[in-house]
């Protein structure tokens, strides 16, 4: 059983050097893992220092001829793997040198589409354990539960190559959510999910870079990773595909009303949006087992209580604050 690993690069020798110490650990520990380094296209000085830096291994290094972000690099890098399952990792972030000791027995035993595991995220204000599935125990997982309540994110995920192969699986053009394009297309047509809780990758959370970004190109993305997921997944599915929609597109485009200043009538606008992309969406089985976290902010989406959300935003961004998180 191979492994490989797909790195989209670009402009990160601030990052290279524990990148390297990463993928060198993991090598060692795993001779049949394969590695490959896309470079999106990073300025000529950049690109030297990626090459002097690999030079000595033998990893697969290309280069973009034009910058067109992390997903096509991600769909360029499949291309090229020849591992038996693929796991992503970005060019900042670091795996487990025990990755494929505990991967492989799951792999042999169970054959999963897809693997789901927990991520460690580290930002200048603190560490936290991200569970990919929450409340979940290790094992076998319903594809349609995981489908529904799996973090979107990239990072945590090992897929079967033949599985992405079979479906043309792919991400999307997409400069904002097109690890949720991917992600979610993937298990909404994955038949075997199994769920290893250790965390075996860690997310760097850098101030400035695109998962930080609140911007309204980065709204207008959630509608756009929506569309492809309904266009991959078909009619697989629907109340766990409205399900995503409610959380990666209603929910999150509330949480960014006051960061981007929107008026009032620009987010009667936009939740106006939401019921005629999906009538009815309060309605849905999900929803009603979330946390009440979500709950209460559907319920003011839905009955259009905008001051309310405004408030409930700025306590909950002074409570993150007062407690360090994110």
């Amino acid at each position: 059983m191979s492994i490989s690993v797909i790195v989209p690069y670009y402009n990160s020798s601030a990052h290279l050097p524990g990148l390297i110490h990463t993928l060198t650990e993991l090598t060692v520990h795993t001779p049949d893992t394969q590695v490959v380094i896309v470079d999106d296209c990073s300025n000529h000085d950049e690109y030297i220092k990626l090459c002097e830096a690999t030079a000595n291994f033998d990893w697969t290094v290309v280069r973009q001829e034009t910058n067109t972000g992390p997903g096509p690099a991600r769909n360029r890098g499949i291309t090229l793997a020849t591992g038996d399952y693929i796991v992503f990792l970005d060019a900042d972030d670091s795996l487990s040198c025990d990755m494929y000791r505990v991967l492989s027995p799951i792999i042999r035993e169970h054959d999963p589409d897809v693997i789901l595991f927990d991520v460690k995220t580290v930002s200048p204000r603190s560490t936290l354990l991200l569970r990919m599935i929450p409340d979940s125990e290790r094992g076998r997982v319903d594809p349609k539960f995981a489908l529904a309540y799996a973090r979107s994110m990239t990072a945590g995920k090992c897929y079967k190559s033949r599985f992405i192969r079979d479906f043309n699986l792919a991400f999307g053009d997409l400069k904002r959510h097109e690890d949720t394009a991917f992600t979610k297309s993937a298990l909404g047509l994955a038949q075997s999910v199994f769920y290893e809780p250790q965390a075996l990758y860690v997310y760097q959370i850098t101030p400035g870079s695109l998962v930080t970004d609140e911007s309204n190109a980065s709204m207008e993305s959630s509608f756009n990773s929506i569309a492809y997921i309904r266009d991959t997944v078909g009619d697989r599915r629907p109340e766990e595909v409205q399900y995503v929609y409610i959380v990666e597109v209603i929910l999150s485009c509330a949480m960014k009303i006051n960061s981007l200043g929107l008026s009032d009538n620009e987010v009667k606008t936009l939740f106006d949006r939401f019921d005629v992309d999906e009538p009815h969406w309060w309605d849905n089985g999900y929803l009603k087992h979330s946390s009440r976290r979500y709950q209460l902010m559907a319920q003011m989406v839905r009955y259009r209580r905008i001051r309310t959300l405004r408030l409930f935003l700025r306590l909950e961004a002074v409570a993150r604050k007062l407690l360090g998180i994110g």
